[in-house]
């Protein structure tokens, strides 16, 4: 089996296992069904246009590893003295960068680059604030 055909395999894999886990929330009334629902979203996008963005298998090794990071559910416990919430939202954002360094890095167009590069500034910006939502309360 080939490179592609692998990954291709383990990314649907891991979306139907999510689209599950959705399912399966939403029937035992969870709050969870929408984290996983949009999880398998976020995948199977990633699914469709890994070869567009020119990821390579470490970036999405990593964002999946951010992915599992955020759904072990360790909210509460601390790490070194850093809460687990940080850890998680900085781990998530170092997958963001690596993902959109990659498609900036082999995308020519001028106007698509700095749209790409604002919408990661501001998705990091409503993160950090959220971090700093859960500090102050």
């Amino acid at each position: 089996m080939s490179k592609d055909k692998i990954i291709k395999l383990v990314i649907i894999t891991i979306a139907i296992i999510f689209i599950v886990r959705g399912f399966l929330a939403t029937f035992t009334k969870s709050t969870l069904a929408f984290d996983n629902f949009f999880t398998a979203a976020m995948i199977l996008a990633v699914f469709f246009l890994y070869k567009k963005m020119h990821l390579g298998v470490g970036t999405m090794l990593f964002a999946l590893f951010a992915f599992l990071l955020h759904h072990s559910y360790l909210y509460g416990n601390y790490y070194f003295g850093i809460p687990f919430d940080r850890i998680m939202h900085f781990t998530a954002g170092i997958a963001i960068a690596f993902v959109f360094y990659q498609y900036l890095s082999n995308s020519t167009k001028r106007l698509e680059k700095m749209a790409i590069f604002l919408l990661a500034v501001f998705v990091r910006k409503l993160s950090i604030m959220d971090a700093e939502i859960l500090i102050i309360s």
